[in-house]
């Protein structure tokens, strides 16, 4: 192999890319969890009490990202013959914790549905005669 200069044998191949793809998926999360100010940019639009739940929501599903994260490194990097366990909750937490970063985000899609069907098409209203 070309890399066997650059990738010792004692390494096997890609195993750094589990690694740096829970970091990346981690920074979203933490991004999100912490940082993002796009749906409080949303409150001068509509409501407060559905401006309120798509924070919640964005921030939810932040926390959902950062800890899917961490088990998605911990299912990566456990070995399953001699940890089995472990392996096998991290990776059933994986997709659950996917499952409800999915959910979450289809819920805000809806709320800017509705959003963009109230504000910004107003319902046609026929000319008084």
């Amino acid at each position: 192999m070309f890399l066997t200069f650059i990738i010792p044998d004692t390494i096997a191949p890609m195993s750094f890319w589990p690694g740096i793809f829970s970091l990346i998926v981690g920074a979203t999360g933490w991004y999100y969890l912490l940082y993002s100010k796009s749906a409080g940019n949303l409150a001068g639009i509509e409501g407060n009490a559905i401006n309120l739940k798509r924070q919640k929501l964005r921030r939810g599903g932040g926390l959902f990202l950062f800890l899917l994260a961490i088990f998605m490194y911990t299912g990566c990097e456990i070995d399953p013959s001699t940890h089995k366990f472990i392996f096998l909750f991290s990776w059933l937490a994986v997709v659950l914790l996917l499952f409800v970063t999915v959910l979450l985000a289809l819920i805000d899609v809806r709320l800017t549905n509705r959003l963009r069907r109230d504000k910004l098409d107003p319902p046609f209203k026929p000319p008084l005669e």
